[in-house]
């Protein structure tokens, strides 16, 4: 973990132009980190106890920036609030909340009648409710409001998750398939969960 500020500077080296996927928004940069003080802030005003090694990396490292995809949001903000909409966002009064994976992986959009706008409306905001991603934390896009959390309440904690509602994909575990999709080719398609520090590095 420590050595990422180092691989960081090299990359910038390498594409001084930001052409690399999400560099323009990022540059190879990351936000100051919180320290001590700043983390257990974020903690009581939630409630909760942010995971390792995540907890570690906004502690020492940084709070945002650069990282896979469009780069990392910083602890304390929702999805929305980095790229202005409002699509699966979660909602951080609900962190608390332990994560259900029973509910939120077998999350699928309703029938609804086409012909009935209200119903089709219903059946959607109730496919982007904030409650199904209660006890997770949005950490970055991909694009398209593709995005990945990491659950910080609940068995799961510490796990990365994976947003695909804008698509109908739902929610999913975060393993190789989608690594190989979002981060790296060459990425093990192994089923394996993936925790903080596997996805960042990915």
């Amino acid at each position: 973990m420590n050595g990422w500020p180092d691989e960081l500077q090299r990359l910038r080296a390498l594409d001084p132009r930001r052409r690399g996927f999400g560099a323009l928004e990022h540059a190879y940069a990351l936000r100051p980190p919180l320290g001590e003080d700043g983390v257990s802030a974020v903690e009581r005003k939630y409630g909760v106890r942010l995971p390792e090694p995540y907890r570690t990396f906004v502690r020492d490292v940084g709070s945002g920036g650069a990282g896979p995809g469009f780069g990392l949001f910083p602890p304390d903000v929702r999805g929305e609030d980095e790229i202005g909409d409002d699509i699966g966002t979660s909602d951080l009064p609900l962190l608390a909340t332990p994560f259900d994976a029973g509910a939120a992986f077998g999350l699928t959009v309703e029938d609804a009648d086409e012909d009935d706008d209200e119903a089709v409306e219903r059946t959607l905001a109730d496919y982007c409710d904030a409650r199904w991603t209660a006890g997770a934390m949005y950490l970055n896009h991909y694009g398209c409001a593709l995005r990945a959390l990491i659950v910080v309440t609940g068995p799961l904690a510490g796990r990365i998750i994976f947003d695909r509602r804008t698509e109908l994909g739902g929610i999913v575990p975060f393993d190789g398939t989608q690594a190989r999709i979002y981060h790296d080719d060459d990425a093990p398609t192994a089923d394996a969960p993936y925790s903080f520090e596997a996805w960042y590095e990915r």
